[in-house]
């Protein structure tokens, strides 16, 4: 089982093309392609991450998407920013697994390293003087902060990877210990 972190994917919201300028020429166009990447590299029993604004849409949209996607997801359930039609509405479902909402702001332990998720990025979090992670959102690569804080959502995946898919832990942790 491999860990994955996402975040900003905006399915179905056509306005992101445009503001992110995202190499699709239709908003269809653009969730399936994201979905496609998103299952090559997210397994049955990987668990992802989702840091927030995985849709625009309503609860019906929402329902559509997650049918479609690999694995475990574990989403922020912030009802301040775009997740806010749907978030109340579920239970929701991937292929394989109940989809869990979790708090805003979700701290976690994986071996020895702590991690810090919320969708927008913090100045300070829990132990960051001891080295811990924070991984957020909404900022689409152009916020970069100081520490151990990384963007994780599509956009600067793309930047960085190459790919508007999720980052494994592993990668992340392999990036940060090089920048």
């Amino acid at each position: 089982m491999t860990i994955y972190f996402t975040g900003d994917c905006h399915l179905g919201h056509t306005a992101i093309l445009r503001y992110c300028n995202r190499p699709f020429p239709t908003i269809k166009e653009h969730d399936d392609a994201l979905i496609v990447e998103r299952n090559r590299v997210v397994g049955p029993n990987d668990t992802v991450y989702d840091i927030g604004d995985f849709t625009l849409g309503d609860e019906k949209m929402a329902r559509s998407y997650f049918l479609r996607l690999n694995g475990k997801v574990c989403i922020l359930g912030n009802a301040f920013h775009h997740d806010k039609r749907w978030l109340k509405s579920g239970p929701y479902w991937t292929r394989h697994h109940k989809v869990m909402i979790l708090p805003p702001i979700h701290t976690m332990k994986v071996d020895d390293l702590f991690i810090a998720l919320c969708h927008f990025p913090f100045a300070v979090w829990n132990r960051k003087h001891y080295g811990s992670l924070h991984l957020h959102a909404h900022s689409h690569g152009n916020y970069q902060g100081e520490g151990k804080i990384l963007d994780v959502g599509v956009d600067n995946v793309n930047k960085i990877w190459g790919s508007y898919r999720p980052v494994s832990l592993t990668e992340i942790v392999e990036y940060m210990e090089g920048r």
